[in-house]
């Protein structure tokens, strides 16, 4: 017997059959069966959509470290480039650039006296740390900077580079090009802007 009621609250009373309230031999078994094909089918059509959406995704690029690396040797000898030519613009007092490169370069070919006495000063190697904090010290005012990829220095009154123990920047209109004769102390050429000082003075590099 089964009872069936509305929301009216009208009760029906109904008397059902065996078959449904009564297990059959298989009936578990069948039933059973019945859950598990639907589970694989299910397992596989997720499987199918995933292998559809790999295939339609586009590929990732190729890392070429090769490449990488030629691209960051390209930026850095444009900014290293960049510092140079504001260095000459610095020192030429209204010559043309491409005329002062000119006499360099004929003094690196022709060996002469002064060329092997310029050779013969001592060039201390420093290496400075990229990303450290360090300051230059001019006529006794501390001058801070930041040095980037490359050996470029960068601060708020400083630009240039520095390389090998080779040193070249600008300060305050004034171009300042030179050695490191210890890994704290610079010994530099100094040239103001177009009718400006000019002469040499100790740099001593601290790091802050």
């Amino acid at each position: 017997m089964a009872a069936i009621g509305d929301a009216e609250g009208t009760i029906s009373i109904m008397s059902l059959c065996k078959p449904l309230y009564e297990t059959t031999i298989k009936e578990k078994e069948v039933m059973q069966s019945i859950f598990d094909r639907e589970y694989r089918r299910e397992k596989q059509l997720e499987n199918q959509r995933r292998l559809e959406s790999q295939a339609k995704a586009p590929s990732k690029k190729q890392v070429d470290p090769e490449k990488i690396q030629k691209e960051k040797d390209e930026k850095m000898a444009a900014k290293l480039e960049e510092q140079r030519e504001l260095f000459f613009k610095q020192v030429s007092e209204g010559e043309d650039i491409t005329a002062i490169r000119a006499r360099g370069e004929a003094f690196d070919k022709q060996p002469d006296e002064s060329k092997q006495m310029s050779s013969s000063i001592k060039i201390e190697k420093v290496n400075l740390e990229e990303g450290k904090n360090y300051a230059f010290e001019i006529n006794g005012q501390g001058v801070p900077f930041t040095l980037e990829a490359g050996g470029i220095i960068a601060g708020d009154q400083i630009a240039g580079a520095v390389n090998d123990g080779k040193v070249m920047f600008t300060y305050q209109e004034t171009a300042f090009e030179g050695n490191f004769t210890s890994s704290t102390n610079v010994d530099m050429n100094f040239r103001s802007g177009p009718g400006g000082d000019e002469g040499q003075v100790n740099v001593t590099l601290k790091m802050i």
